[in-house]
């Protein structure tokens, strides 16, 4: 089999990548280890950023259909005390990675980009022509051969050669029963940590939280005890878990922090998590990823040399998220000692202006070629309601 790309993973960054690359004309091919549709530790905010982008791919409407829930303000909180809220200008959504990941899937499959569910990699063969890859579809029972141009790693694994620092980590559960939860998206900062709290489909609620690994240590590495002990430490979760319903086990992830960016490494493209990493504290990683995928296309089909292609894909790449990795990195940094925590929020309450630059400076920068944009009023003429969308 003969393709242009082969994409290595099929969450958000993949599966842009693939939608971007088809709608180019390209043969595409996607692997993934998981079977879909399958849950996935994470926050599951998508920004109004994006918007415009799932529009284009048709997948915006359908998770509307699917409820997703509109978050329309963000809350943060310190565990001594201090709280500020920041309206979101533009319109956001709480979705699961196991709805988000499978729509994104769906439309990639209709734009004729083949997905192997159930598969792996098993070698890859630079022949300076392009690249002879073993697919094990240990799924159905099948090994087979393929030949790309391009190979693209989208998997969230961070590259070789990148320079490793601490160790987080992610864990999630879905609790019911968190009415404070409706159209907001809550950070609590913790000692050693810090929880997000967003509404999902099907009225559940993902609490997700990072901790430090050395911090988790200390805690028995015991998922509930960290949670537990912060409710006793912070009035304010204290408030919003009160009578809450956890109806999930935790699921856990390994988060490596790391200040390299690779964007390619031995003639194979990266993107998202696995080019860079990006601190979750400011809930760019979703869209990071979709928009990432995007600019990936655009400079594999744009440019004839991979020398011109990795020039352009490295110097949008720094202008659409420089800031905003700057940003979450001071961010995720200061906001898991409390005293930080509290002085940052107390300053921002202070000053509704800097609230609004600081929130409208930590959305990433990029432009899909061609888009649209949609004002409120245009989404809402959409034939859509506020809070959890139904089709009406």
């Amino acid at each position: 089999m003969q393709v242009d790309a082969l994409i290595i993973g099929a969450g958000p960054a993949g599966t842009s990548c693939a939608l971007g690359l088809a709608m180019r004309g390209c043969r595409v091919v996607i692997i993934d280890k998981s079977v879909f549709p399958r849950n996935k530790t994470c926050g599951g905010f998508i920004g109004p950023e994006s918007m415009a982008m799932m529009i284009d791919f048709e997948i915006w409407p359908r998770l509307l259909k699917e409820g997703a829930c509109v978050v329309e303000e963000s809350v943060l909180t310190s565990s001594r005390g201090a709280s500020t809220a920041i309206p979101i200008e533009g319109i956001a959504l709480g979705v699961s990675r196991k709805l988000l990941d499978k729509l994104l899937l769906d439309s990639a499959k209709v734009m004729g980009v083949e997905v192997y569910e159930g598969a792996q990699v098993r070698n890859i063969y630079n022949n300076s022509t392009g690249f002879d890859v073993t697919v094990d579809h240990y799924l159905v029972n099948k090994v087979f051969n393929l030949r790309a141009c391009h190979v693209i790693d989208a998997s969230g694994q961070h590259a070789p050669s990148s320079n490793l620092g601490r160790v987080q980590l992610g864990l999630a559960a879905m609790y019911e029963n968190i009415p404070q939860a409706s159209g907001r998206v809550m950070l609590h900062c913790c000692q050693g940590g810090h929880v997000g709290i967003n509404s999902f489909e099907n009225n559940q609620v993902n609490v997700c939280y990072v901790v430090d690994s050395e911090y988790f240590k200390t805690k028995g590495n015991n998922a509930q005890k960290v949670i537990t002990d912060w409710i006793k430490e912070s009035s304010h979760l204290q408030r919003v878990l009160i009578g809450a319903k956890r109806v999930s086990e935790w699921k856990a992830i390994y988060i490596p922090v790391r200040n390299s960016i690779v964007l390619y490494e031995n003639g194979i493209w990266r993107v998202g998590n696995s080019a860079a990493f990006i601190d979750t504290a400011i809930g760019v990683g979703i869209s990071v990823a979709l928009q990432s995928g995007q600019l990936l296309a655009q400079s594999i089909t744009g440019y004839s040399h991979d020398v011109e292609r990795l020039k352009f894909y490295t110097l949008e790449y720094q202008r659409c998220f420089s800031g905003q990795r700057r940003l979450a990195s001071l961010f995720g940094n200061l906001i898991h000692y409390p005293w930080a925590a509290e002085m940052i929020i107390r300053l921002l309450d202070a000053n509704y202006t800097m609230r609004r630059k600081v929130m409208n400076y930590s959305r990433p920068g990029f432009e899909v070629e061609g888009r649209m944009d949609y004002t409120k009023s245009q989404f809402f003429n959409m034939g859509v309601k506020k809070g959890v969308f139904s089709e009406v």
